[in-house]
């Protein structure tokens, strides 16, 4: 049986709604956030910079709200007495000192109880240690003796035909352990549990979207209507422009943002906020390479020091000219068969990354250092951030986060992401304005394992 297929030249499939229940002006970047699921990344995707850092800690859920405007934290320690500990020894007394004898002054922690002296905690007399100096050479020992104060032990030579410690003065020592008889019982060690405290302050921001009818007829603004579930709406693109703008921004305070003092504050008579801005912290907080890194010899420095830290997995953000430096350091394995046909195929020239000695290093182009600004690239070529896990106490509550995390402030159900108020009146729909606010931070966690690449000092 024919059938019969006809064109017709005009099919409408959208109408506007002039009703009083017509629903007012969104955005498709709204639109998506509130018919597919809570992967709120997936509409910063499409409309973002895909190379966006905020839609990455979107995708992988690294978000979360608070309830104040402050947020405070603790990061557990994973050093452990079975790693090395530099030291300084007195040969003529055999004393061991930590080296240095005091932490060095944190100027990003505000907790008033951090201790000065370092100590060494679980060291207990009778307990053996491998000691190596900075020539290589290599003695055994015991702890004949500890300080009251933890802050130096006393030990013995031991070896064969070994008489005294023939290291030098500066060295690393590796704990063995104890050599406990038969049902003789170890020692007690109060182990002590002290971390700096760090905080960073939550920031608002906003833009708004103006609906006076005269304004928007001269102006010839034009909606596309689109059917859902709820009716017909009108979305309008001035609110994804918006929107794109409001996040342009927040990414740009997460990286480069920066704080005043609190007389500052004082004297515009605000209130002293932000977070320190990622990359200035990370400044004064990471490892540190300097230059552009071009080389595989340069690769490999950068996975051993990964190493050193226990950092098995991480990403590499990086400028566009870092990003194009790292593409050509491993050519692309192009080996086609001779017996098939290519002729539509593209050649690919890009990879995700390498792995290398156990460490896998994901390369990532970060848009915001070279695309918002062709000097900060000229600054910054990259940072490496950790992949996995990290416990932290945060507002008090101990629990796991990723190395870092975007926070949002929260307040009665309502989310400070995007969040949209209408403000009534006699225009389109009747309201008279969209408000769009923003207040959020961005947190690092334990910034000691990241690496950032610079160019200048």
């Amino acid at each position: 049986m024919a059938v019969t297929i006809t064109n017709t030249s005009l099919a409408p499939r959208y109408y506007q709604n002039t009703t009083e229940e017509q629903i007012p002006p969104i955005s498709t970047m709204q639109l998506t956030g509130i018919y597919l699921p809570d992967e709120l990344g997936y509409f910063y995707a499409e409309k973002m910079n895909r190379n966006s850092l905020l839609t990455e800690l979107g995708f992988n859920g690294s978000e979360m709200t608070v309830t104040n405007d402050q947020v405070m934290w603790r990061e557990e320690g994973d050093e452990l007495i079975s790693n090395a500990v530099k030291v300084a020894f007195d040969g003529a007394t055999k004393t061991f000192t930590p080296s240095p004898k005091v932490f060095a002054t944190d100027a990003f922690n505000i907790d008033n109880q951090a201790p000065t002296d370092v100590e060494f905690i679980g060291v207990e007399v009778g307990m053996k240690f491998t000691a190596f100096d900075s020539t290589g050479k290599m003695n055994f020992g015991e702890v004949t003796s500890v300080a009251s104060d933890n802050t130096s032990f006393v030990a013995k030579a031991l070896g064969e035909g070994v008489a005294d410690f023939t290291i030098g003065a500066v060295a690393e020592i590796l704990f063995t352990g104890l050599n406990l008889n038969d049902c003789e019982c170890p020692p007690a060690i109060a182990i002590k549990n002290w971390a700096p405290t760090f905080e960073a302050q939550l920031e608002k921001d906003g833009v708004k979207v103006k609906y006076c009818k005269e304004t928007l007829a001269k102006e010839g603004v034009k909606f596309d209507y689109i059917p859902t579930p709820d009716g017909t709406v009108s979305v309008d693109k001035r609110i994804d422009d918006a929107l794109k703008a409001l996040q342009a921004r927040a990414e740009n305070r997460d990286l480069f943002g920066g704080r005043g003092t609190l007389v500052q504050a004082t004297a515009s008579g605000r209130a002293r906020v932000g977070s320190w801005g990622l990359l200035p912290y990370l400044e004064k907080r990471a490892m540190k390479v300097e230059g552009l890194v071009d080389s595989d010899a340069e690769v490999r420095q950068i996975i051993a020091e990964l190493k050193k830290k226990d950092v098995y997995e991480a990403e590499m953000w990086c400028s566009d000219a870092q990003y194009d430096a790292l593409q050509l350091l491993y050519p692309a394995d192009n080996a086609y068969s001779f017996f098939e046909n290519h002729e539509g195929d593209l050649k690919y020239f890009e990879f995700a990354g390498v792995k290398i000695n156990g460490v896998k290093l994901y390369f990532k182009q970060l848009g915001s250092l070279s695309r918002a600004s062709e000097y900060a690239a000229k600054r910054y070529n990259f940072f490496i951030k950790p992949r996995g896990k990290v416990w932290v106490y945060l507002n008090g509550a101990r629990q796991q986060m990723d190395y870092l995390a975007k926070v949002y402030f929260e307040a009665y159900g309502e989310v400070y992401k995007n969040l949209r108020e209408e403000v009534a009146g006699n225009g389109l729909c009747g309201i008279d304005e969209i408000n769009f606010y923003d207040k959020s931070t961005i947190l690092a966690f334990m910034p000691r394992k990241w690496m950032i690449g610079v160019n200048v000092a």
